[in-house]
């Protein structure tokens, strides 16, 4: 079985979208690009961690974000609500998410987050 690539999963973010706004639901939902935030060849942690941050400073109350991961051969999807601080990582495979550099980058995101809400950054 062949992998599915960061463009294919791109497709089928586009093709989301198009149906959340024949639903009139684009605005209650918002994706980030796996190119921005892939373990292999997105930059280092510090520069994915900016990326997701920058994509949701402008998160309307009640939006969620659709983050699909690839962390080397295979994809999580982690799914964020940063107006009340929940995430979701969902992995088919279901492994545990315990520690690691994925867990990190999302929980540096609330710190930058919190970090631009402290000094009126939006």
């Amino acid at each position: 079985m062949k992998e599915v690539s960061g463009s294919c999963i791109s497709i089928y973010i586009s093709y989301l979208h198009g149906v959340l706004k024949k639903s009139k639901m684009v605005e209650m939902v918002g994706f980030v690009c796996p190119t921005d935030i892939g373990a292999i060849g997105c930059g280092n942690p510090i520069e994915r961690t900016r990326a997701i941050a920058n994509r949701m400073r402008n998160a309307k109350r009640g939006q969620i974000f659709f983050l699909p991961y690839n962390c080397g051969a295979h994809w999580m999807l982690t799914v964020i609500n940063p107006h009340e601080d929940i995430v979701y990582f969902m992995d088919p495979l279901k492994r545990r998410l315990a520690t690691g550099e994925w867990k990190d980058i999302v929980n540096k995101v609330f710190q930058c987050n919190k970090a631009a809400q402290t000094v009126g950054i939006s």
